[in-house]
């Protein structure tokens, strides 16, 4: 039942206007959870954001001034990846393809409702 309503948020994320897709990864393992979107090799993207998140953490004190990560943006030429903290040891993955048509507070809410199920397991 739990698993199911986090399919169900990530799912309703994913269809938000802007996202073409979204993963959520384990962000120490890599293992992606649940995906949802025609993207080829999501999965494979998500497990590749985990290392560079991962990656981040190794040198955040070259950022300490900073504070902690929240958030990274990757802007291609063929759209954009959101890779963010998302419950207890998880990455959402967004792949936007539309950036400017992402309502950012309704984000923010669809995204603690995310963290909120992935802390609830």
């Amino acid at each position: 039942m739990k698993a199911a309503r986090l399919r169900e948020a990530i799912e309703e994320m994913a269809s938000r206007p802007g996202v073409a897709a979204c993963v959520l990864v384990d962000v120490d393992a890599g293992m992606a959870w649940h995906s949802v979107g025609q993207i080829d090799d999501l999965d494979g993207i998500g497990s590749t954001c985990s290392d560079y998140w991962r990656l981040n953490r190794r040198v955040q004190g070259s950022f300490s001034a900073l504070g902690d990560l929240r958030l990274v943006m990757l802007v291609h030429a063929k759209g954009q990846l959101i890779i963010s903290e998302c419950g207890k040891g998880m990455l959402l993955v967004a792949v936007m393809d539309q950036l400017r048509a992402v309502d950012w507070e309704t984000w923010k809410v669809l995204h603690a409702r995310i963290a909120e199920r992935v802390n609830d397991l």
